[in-house]
């Protein structure tokens, strides 16, 4: 059972991750600066990679110790170009053309949503421990001055959990109807969406582990992260199993009746299409685009006197085509693409 509330936006809101490649880059893209700064407990190397004058990248690089790989590097990506994805990987792509992933250090998925007088009550009486989530013990809350000292921030989970989530005020915290908004680019991406600026709020899942999984125990990879249908389906499934809200009043919980919260229906639709492409094995090449898509898969595979440049420009037209029309689950099907090699004399298996 789903309540009649706007159906939340997806995103990801926070992207570290490793890999492994020559800490240099191997150029970077126009109008961005390199700035090296000194290292950390862990690496010897920290650079800011900037776009005119804007933070995109922290790379951590050279370690320390010789436990671990001298090639891997740490990277986090600043929060204004999570809210851009399809740009991000050409910035990857053209820094690092042959890096090899390694693990993911922290993910952040954010689900937005316009508060309904449902799911504010749903929010107080969290609040108040009327209701519960489902195995996750309630942490830290904060409450708004007043009379009523109604909470805008509560945090789920303990301190060792891999899987914690966050359920807060998201206009309060960037001031999105002020004029001193302090990520301006969250509210341009709620208008983009149809969402207004006034209350909107955030559940937002923390996954902090090497093997960032679906609640199917399915590998989500970089390449998940820049589709925008992978990432509702990933969150689908992790709110549908590991964020269940209930009301107290029986003994054993088990019994306890499950609250409905956020709807998220269309996440399911697409979901269920998803398996149903996979238990048909057939996927239907008549659209312009996806045409395309298979012709450039076919000309990589079976081109061997094909230079290296136009090799690596033949793989980032395929990898944008993927982004553009949320193709990475049909490639990896039908052509065996290995989206975390991005080695291209490694990337297909003809």
């Amino acid at each position: 059972m789903e309540t009649d509330c706007p159906s939340p936006i997806i995103t990801c809101d926070w992207f570290s991750f490793s890999i492994h490649s020559y800490y240099k880059p191997a150029a970077l893209p126009n109008d961005f600066e390199e700035e090296v700064q000194s290292g950390t407990n862990v690496f010897k190397r920290r650079a800011i990679y900037s776009y005119r004058g804007a933070k995109v990248l922290t790379a951590l690089s050279l370690p320390k110790s010789k436990i671990l790989p001298q090639d891997i590097i740490l990277i986090e990506v600043a929060n204004r170009w999570l809210y851009d994805m399809c740009e991000l990987e050409n910035i990857l792509q053209t820094m690092w053309p042959y890096y090899q992933f390694s693990n993911m250090s922290r993910v952040d998925l954010a689900a937005d949503f316009v508060a309904d007088e449902h799911t504010m009550e749903t929010i107080r009486r969290l609040s108040t421990g009327q209701y519960y989530v489902n195995g996750k013990k309630l942490g830290s809350m904060f409450f708004e001055d007043g009379k009523q000292r109604a909470a805008y921030d509560m945090n789920f989970g303990s301190v060792r959990s891999d899987v914690k989530w966050k359920l807060y005020n998201k206009t309060k915290e960037i001031g999105a109807t002020t004029c001193h908004c302090t990520k301006p680019w969250i509210a341009a991406w709620w208008r983009s969406n149809g969402l207004p600026l006034d209350n909107i709020w955030r559940l937002e899942v923390s996954y902090h582990g090497e093997k960032f999984c679906d609640n199917n125990g399915n590998q989500v990879g970089i390449a998940d992260l820049y589709n925008v249908t992978m990432l509702r389906l990933v969150f689908a499934e992790f709110y549908k199993h590991r964020f269940v809200i209930k009301e107290r009043g029986h003994t054993r919980r088990v019994n306890d009746k499950v609250i409905p919260f956020l709807n998220i229906w269309e996440c399911q639709e697409d979901y269920i299409e998803r398996q149903r492409a996979r238990v048909g094995g057939r996927y239907d090449d008549s659209d312009e685009a996806r045409l395309l898509l298979n012709r450039l898969v076919q000309s990589y595979i079976n081109s061997v006197t094909l230079s290296h440049a136009v090799k690596l420009d033949t793989v980032l037209l395929i990898k944008r085509l993927c982004c553009e029309y949320g193709y990475f689950q049909y490639v990896r099907e039908r052509w065996e693409w290995d989206f975390e090699c991005q080695n291209p004399r490694k990337v297909l298996r003809g």
